[in-house]
């Protein structure tokens, strides 16, 4: 299972990337996962006010 964790956002719609994720394991340090990091559009603004924190 992959959980997700939120470590930046920028609510600058100037900025290519507003905001990143980070993707890792259970049981795992989230520092270690991989970044995935989302333009803003009004989709990823959506999933960012419901995202699971």
């Amino acid at each position: 299972d992959k959980h997700y964790a939120l470590t930046s956002f920028k609510p600058s719609v100037d900025d290519n990337v507003i905001g990143c994720f980070k993707e890792f394991d259970i049981g795992t340090d989230p520092s270690t996962g991989s970044d995935i990091c989302f333009p803003p559009t009004p989709i990823d603004l959506l999933a960012y006010m419901f995202w699971p924190q």
